[in-house]
């Protein structure tokens, strides 16, 4: 009885299981990576969330074959979210062109304005957290350029007016990225999770 009752639970949560499972395989190999590279040395934890959360990842991916055999969408599903979260969590902030005027919008439409103001020339203003613009203004391409900006709080009271290119963007493309900075900002977490936080 309670076997098959985990049984269903799990044949209707396993994807959200992978997903979840994806992010703490994907957030281990970079821990991994970066104390091995910057600072020459591993976390024994790293390498255990690594091996448990990949085993587990394989495991879900064959259950999920032998289940839906000949069901493309299911096999892409399965394959595409651990891909996808280590291109989300590999790929700094600001590294892919243009994501900064996007944060710059979701954080906007996180604040409840879903109409861009524009100022008296024509350009749009949106008022984000300083950090925002001093720590993400310009790419970078080594994950050690973050890590002051990881280990600094974040004071979302002290903002800046800045220009947006995505003003002309419609606000309901934004909604998933803005709740995850709202959460961010009613958290006061650090902008760098918060980002992450949209990115998911």
């Amino acid at each position: 009885m309670v076997r098959d009752w985990l049984r269903k639970i799990f044949s209707k949560t396993n994807i959200i299981i992978e997903f979840l499972l994806s992010i703490v395989l994907s957030a281990g190999i970079l821990d991994f990576l970066y104390c091995k590279t910057y600072k020459n040395s591993f976390n024994v934890l790293d390498i255990f969330l690594i091996g448990i959360s990949l085993i587990l990842i394989i495991g879900i991916i064959i259950y999920n074959i032998k289940k839906h055999k000949n069901r493309l969408e299911i096999y892409f599903l399965i394959f595409i979210i651990p891909i996808g979260m280590m291109y989300n969590i590999f790929l700094m902030p600001n590294y892919v062109p243009d994501e900064l005027e996007h944060i710059k919008k979701a954080y906007d439409v996180s604040t409840g304005n879903l109409i861009t103001n524009i100022d008296e020339d024509g350009n749009s203003q949106v008022e984000i957290p300083s950090t925002l613009k001093t720590d993400f203004n310009t790419p970078t391409d080594s994950y050690k350029d973050y890590e002051n900006v990881f280990n600094t709080q974040t004071d979302y009271s002290k903002t800046e007016k800045v220009s947006c290119s995505a003003q002309g963007n419609p606000p309901l493309l934004y909604i998933f990225s803005s709740i995850g900075l709202f959460i961010g900002r009613i958290l006061n977490l650090n902008i760098l999770i918060a980002v992450y936080l949209a990115r998911l």
